[in-house]
């Protein structure tokens, strides 16, 4: 069911997830890797918090499933591009996160417009933002053969969720409902 209500608790923590960016970048500026992982322990807990607490209290909002995902992705552009002002993260594999999140904000875009439903994250986009974020904190806490592999990982679920999510697009984009 869904609720028309834009201030919510839910709505609240992707809000405050958004600013997490700027203490991201200032721990990052700053080497404060101790820091930069328990807000982003944090930030991953509000993720979950959000989903939970929607479906739990009726709270499931057109904004809310817009503004969740939406929060993900400028967290992460902000800590990803902090990275690799700061610390040196590799160039190409921020391109690789940031087309796949782009593609996916345009492919959203584009159906809200053609059919006035926002669809919800699906749970494969969720791991891969999991997957992304513990693979950046190994590059920012200098686990490098752990970044490595991460990097793998991530790349196959980067690719793995944009062909599900481009399923998805194509499956509604064209149907004529």
């Amino acid at each position: 069911m869904m609720n028309s209500k834009i201030f919510t608790i839910s709505n609240f923590f992707s809000i405050i997830r958004i600013f997490f960016i700027f203490p991201s970048i200032y721990y990052i500026k700053n080497g404060d890797g101790v820091s930069l992982l328990i807000l982003l322990i944090f930030a991953m807990g509000t993720d979950f918090l959000d989903g939970f607490l929607a479906r739990k209290l009726n709270q499931i909002t057109e904004l809310g499933k817009i503004l969740d995902p939406l929060a993900d992705k400028i967290l992460m552009a902000g800590v990803i591009i902090a990275l690799y002002y700061y610390q040196d993260f590799p160039l190409w594999f921020i391109f690789a996160i940031i087309s796949r999140d782009v593609l996916i904000l345009t492919g959203s875009i584009l159906l809200i417009k053609k059919s006035k439903y926002v669809y919800p994250s699906i749970i494969i986009g969720k791991l891969t933002v999991t997957i992304v974020s513990l693979t950046i904190i190994a590059f920012f806490l200098e686990f490098f053969t752990i970044f490595e592999y991460g990097v793998y990982i991530s790349l196959l679920a980067l690719i793995i969720s944009i062909s599900l999510y481009f399923k998805i697009f194509i499956n509604n984009y064209f149907n004529e409902k």
